[in-house]
């Protein structure tokens, strides 16, 4: 495993970290809502461990509640061995007599560990961060002092000029954000964090399931060269010189081994590959735009199907090959905003500024999606 420093924190850093939102999950079992297998969780997350992995990221609602307690039981006896860091939903409105700093104990007790190493808040769009950033960091400064926290930071998905604001602020050690082949825009505030000491982390460096279809529909060359979909994507997110960790959802010991085999290799794309890998994924980003925008105007649909929703996972299937990722994303839609759902009202088809047949494609996700 290779290890980088986390920013001016002191930690040394594995480049692949354990992302717990997609656990191991039960099945043949009557569960109510999705039920993590907390045995076969902490199985992988030992394996983790066991091959270098020292970051793990979690939050109180991945999996309903259980991620948290689930980390909790899969570092006990290895707590200062590994890295945890959770987060606050700041941007969630408190309920009567509570407080941040309630939400925080909540979570340590969840986790059921004596402190965290980083606290973040969660999903940090500029509104939250001009309304409660002081506060949240007001409110964290008592588990500062007595080491029940030792770093904050925040995770975010707003605009990179929003998120320079959060970094420049100074408020902040430790920072989170998406950054894949296909979501690429992070990649000049990761370096800006990166030179400001803050501990710099991706989310999502297999764009969710999206980049795990067939290696050729990422890049033909790699493919040619033997280098399957998660290393490709992979070693394109390590190349960035500002990123220290990729925070990966792993839930079999094969996909962390892989992973693991990879965050260990020292050669790294060089600028020649990266820039070729950039150009081949902003073709494809221009294909995605011509088949859907996602502008909206067809909704709301009347018969309720979400057809943007549907679209893009068919437009992901054909530009990257991640057909498993999307009928499975597919499958979990509600009943109603699945595209078999769809009436042939044709009211979407006179909305559509790029003319482009709705109906027919919404035929053809239910066909290629739906057993």
């Amino acid at each position: 495993m290779q290890y980088r420093p986390f920013g001016n924190t002191g930690w040394k850093a594995s480049r692949l970290g354990f992302g717990a939102m997609r656990l191991p999950m039960l099945s043949g079992k009557k569960v109510e809502g999705p039920e993590v297998d907390v045995r076969k969780s902490v199985r992988v997350m030992h394996r983790a461990f066991d091959l270098g992995v020292n970051m793990v990221d979690t939050l109180c609602f991945y999996h309903e509640g259980m991620s948290e307690p689930t980390v909790g039981k899969g570092v006990k006896g290895r707590r200062h061995k590994v890295w945890i860091q959770t987060k606050c939903q700041a941007y969630k409105e408190l309920a009567k007599g509570e407080t941040l700093a309630d939400r925080f104990l909540v979570a340590l007790k969840a986790l059921n560990v004596e402190y965290v190493d980083a606290y973040l808040m969660h999903s940090l769009g500029l509104g939250t961060f001009q309304k409660v950033g002081e506060r949240f960091v007001d409110e964290m400064q008592p588990f500062l002092r007595d080491g029940r926290i030792r770093f904050l930071g925040f995770s975010s998905h707003d605009s990179p000029a929003n998120i320079a604001t959060f970094i420049k602020s100074g408020m902040f050690q430790v920072m989170l954000v998406q950054y894949n082949l296909i979501e690429r825009d992070k990649g000049r505030v990761i370096r800006l964090a990166h030179r400001a000491g803050m501990g710099t982390s991706a989310m999502g460096p297999v764009g969710g399931g999206r980049l795990a279809g067939q290696p050729e529909h990422l890049d033909e060359h790699f493919a040619q060269e033997g280098y399957g979909s998660p290393e490709i994507a992979l070693n394109f997110v390590f190349a960035n010189e500002g990123l220290d960790v990729a925070f990966s959802g792993m839930n079999t010991i094969e996909m962390v081994d892989e992973n693991a085999r990879i965050a260990s290799r020292r050669q790294k794309l060089s600028s020649q590959e990266c820039s070729r890998l950039t150009a081949t994924f902003r073709r494809k980003a221009r294909k995605a735009k011509l088949f859907c925008t996602g502008c909206r105007y067809c909704m709301p649909c009347p018969s309720g199907v979400a057809i943007p929703n549907n679209l893009d996972l068919l437009s992901n299937a054909q530009l990257y090959g991640a057909w498993e990722y999307a009928r499975q994303e597919y499958m979990g839609l509600e009943t109603e905003k699945k595209a078999s759902n769809c009436k042939k009202c044709g009211k979407c088809l006179k909305k559509c500024p790029q003319k482009i047949a709705v109906i027919e494609y919404l035929e053809e996700v239910a066909r290629v999606f739906e057993p």
